[in-house]
């Protein structure tokens, strides 16, 4: 009798080590998945540090320029302000739609990190079984590419365009400036 209890009690040991190994190596693998959301999380900020009001000055200076130089300019112009013109409009939609979207990605950014931490807590405490975290993790994992998928089509082509914007900025200004130059005189 003595040696199936100690064999069952082996048996039974034996299992409840398996069975928490296993549940070790899921919980360290949920904790792997959320440091990866954190990273993509993390990567789409380093992104996301443009100056919104700098945009917003930008973009209203261009359409200045560009009303005004409609306006006062008469003459054929050079084919340098000609490729100058070709890049300001070029910018022009791009910044125009970070305008208009960065503050509801920026929104975005910010609850889903919370998400992801609030779901890392969960997970810590225990709070959150096994197949609730598989839900929750998916639907966080999809909405964290739907965002990535939105920095990469607004933040990233406004810092892309930047240097061609300077370029162009430089040549259209020191234009209009000439043109009101000439007209105060």
């Amino acid at each position: 009798m003595t040696k199936i209890f100690y064999s069952l009690l082996l048996l039974s040991g034996f299992l409840l080590a398996t069975s928490c190994n296993n549940r070790e190596k899921e919980f360290a693998s949920e904790l792997q998945l959320l440091d990866s959301l954190e990273n993509d999380l993390s990567a789409m900020e380093k992104w996301m540090i443009l100056d919104a009001k700098e945009i917003e000055q930008r973009y209203k200076q261009m359409e200045e320029n560009t009303d005004y130089f409609k306006a006062h300019f008469k003459d054929t112009i050079s084919l340098e302000l000609a490729l100058a013109f070709d890049q300001y409009h070029g910018a022009e939609p791009i910044y125009k739609n970070y305008i208009k979207h960065h503050i509801a990605i920026e929104k975005e950014h910010k609850e889903l990190t919370e998400q992801v931490k609030n779901l890392r807590h969960s997970l810590l405490k225990g709070e959150v079984t096994r197949p609730d975290f598989k839900v929750y993790y998916a639907k966080e994992s999809q909405e964290t590419e739907a965002l990535e998928e939105h920095v990469n089509d607004i933040y990233k082509k406004v810092v892309e365009v930047e240097p061609m914007y300077k370029r162009a900025a430089a040549v259209i200004d020191a234009e209009v400036a000439s043109l009101r130059k000439k007209e105060t005189k």
